[in-house]
């Protein structure tokens, strides 16, 4: 199985140390995060891709999500985001990522108990962006996010069934976070994963891995935090049980701060053989 570490765009470009730590801990390859100027007021630096090319690393873009609402029931608020999630593909079309990554979602507190509306409004979203990346021979994939709606653990299955070339990255920890909003129970990843539907199951291509946290000024939840060891142990090995790892891509270690990976080295040098040695 393939290991990526996320990095931001930014980040890739003003940083070469960062490229050359990624590679000296092993890893295939880079899920670059595109966020606002990038697409609007910066153009993609091609040097910086190009680079990654060049060290024979695979890369994907997770694409910008901020301020998008593409399953927002405002149906004006729907198309102007989804006219700017297009202008976004256009650009990256050139370089020819693995796959993409995108957020489904809005925080209209209507679509938190009346889903179908919502869900809608991101299906037809998804339908465009679907036949884009059908063109291309691209894979779109939805990741799991902790908004109201439309890309939760109950909402997915609805979201993206008969679009038969829409896809899963399932991000365990914002499953987590959303459980624990809801109910206030901690829940282990493993039966998180079993727990998926079977659709989600079936359509499951990435996972987004990393740590949940509290901060000890504020005591809010945090995430993004470098992932331990035991918890990928367990992660990998449900994967297993459920005869789920010829579908997957790639494991993702989403904790996107470069020095992270200079300070864990020896950390993260496990981490990505003990993903290498699943077949």
């Amino acid at each position: 199985m393939k290991a990526y570490y996320s990095v931001l765009l930014r980040d890739l470009n003003k940083d070469s140390k960062t490229l050359e730590a990624i590679e000296d801990a092993g890893f295939d390859g880079v899920e670059v995060s595109l966020e606002y100027p990038i697409c609007y007021k910066e153009s993609i630096d091609g040097v910086a891709i190009e680079r990654l090319k060049e060290e024979g690393l695979l890369y994907s873009f997770h694409m910008p999500w901020r301020d998008f609402a593409l399953a927002s029931p405002i149906e004006s608020i729907r198309e102007a985001s989804l006219s700017e999630f297009m202008r976004c593909c256009r650009l990256i079309s050139r370089f020819n990522p693995t796959h993409l990554v995108l957020h489904v979602s809005t925080n209209q507190s209507y679509c938190g108990f009346n889903y179908r509306e919502c869900i809608e409004a991101g299906r037809k979203s998804l339908e465009k962006i679907d036949a884009w990346c059908r063109s291309r021979d691209l894979e779109a994939l939805v990741e799991t996010v902790p908004d109201r709606c439309c890309s939760g653990e109950d909402q997915l299955p609805y979201l993206i069934n008969n679009l038969s070339r829409i896809y899963v990255c399932l991000d365990l920890p914002h499953i987590l976070e959303k459980r624990l909003k809801r109910v206030g129970a901690l829940y282990d990843y493993p039966n998180i994963i079993r727990d998926q539907a079977p659709i989600v199951l079936e359509r499951l291509r990435l996972l987004h891995i990393h740590k949940l946290g509290i901060d000890k000024n504020t005591g809010l939840l945090v995430d993004h935090i470098m992932p331990e060891e035991h918890e990928l142990n367990e992660i990998l090995n449900m994967l297993e049980e459920l005869n789920l790892v010829y579908k997957i891509k790639a494991v993702v270690f989403e904790v996107f701060h470069p020095r992270r990976v200079r300070e864990n080295m020896k950390k993260l040098k496990r981490l990505v053989r003990r993903v290498h040695e699943i077949e």
